[in-house]
């Protein structure tokens, strides 16, 4: 019979209550009985760890995946420990080094963004500013039904990094010739991917990006720099879905 963690990581979760509910069993899943070994040697608590799987792995798979055993979550999360791990120059998820084979002059890709610091949980986070993952995952969807299809493939392909890399890696170069994508930088800065280091340029809010931050009640500044990581993952969630679609399409 299927367990009610089964359960609603099968059909994804429809209102807060399930999500907060979602997010509870996640959590206590892998919390309970015999901790991975490799938290041992990680700096961070299991509480980071686990916040950060949320949102880096199983945001990607509620909906899309179904869950066999609750089991199975514990060794999926214990394997993501293993792959952090692994990669032990880990950087921030969204870093500044990447831009291809030109670079914007005196710009760079979004700056590097602060981890969550440690026993603050997504949910937590976003309550705060009274949002759920729910609540951004539909303003993401309704962000790029709006927006021309260059959008969602300048965030996939270019600014949406994860361990200083590109999850899909295509430059902006790149980008304009597969995709036939003219005035590509003038397309970034309308984005809002390309910014001083370290900074929310006066009139940020203006670009595509900033005005949707706004809209999820964030406005751009250092001292919401958590917040907004968090949403621009789950933004760029959906963008790699709107990839795959295009792709199997």
């Amino acid at each position: 019979m299927e367990t009610r963690l089964q359960e609603l990581w099968r059909k994804e979760p429809r209102n807060n209550e399930e999500w907060d509910e979602l997010y509870r069993l996640i959590v206590s899943t892998i919390k309970h009985g015999k901790k991975c070994s490799v938290l041992n040697i990680l700096p961070e608590s299991i509480d980071t760890h686990i916040q950060n799987y949320i949102v880096d792995i199983a945001l990607k798979r509620i909906g899309h995946s179904k869950l066999y055993h609750d089991a199975a979550l514990k060794i999926f999360f214990c394997n993501y420990l293993k792959d952090i791990l692994k990669k032990s120059d880990t950087q921030p998820w969204i870093n500044v080094q990447y831009l291809g084979q030109e670079n914007v002059e005196g710009d760079e890709i979004l700056s590097p963004l602060k981890k969550v610091t440690p026993d603050q949980s997504v949910l937590s986070l976003l309550q705060e500013v009274r949002l759920s993952i729910e609540q951004v995952k539909k303003s993401a969807q309704q962000f790029f039904q709006k927006n021309e299809e260059w959008v969602y493939l300048y965030l996939a392909y270019n600014a949406c990094l994860e361990k200083g890399e590109p999850l899909l890696k295509l430059s902006l170069v790149e980008l304009s010739k597969f995709y036939q994508i003219p005035n590509y930088h003038r397309k970034a800065r309308q984005l809002g991917i390309t910014r001083k280091k370290d900074q929310f340029e006066e009139g940020y809010e203006k670009t595509l990006l900033g005005a949707w931050f706004v809209s999820l009640g964030l406005f751009p500044k250092k001292e919401n720099i958590t917040e907004i990581e968090i949403a621009l993952k789950i933004l760029c969630n959906e963008a790699l879905l709107l990839v795959d679609e295009k792709q199997n399409s």
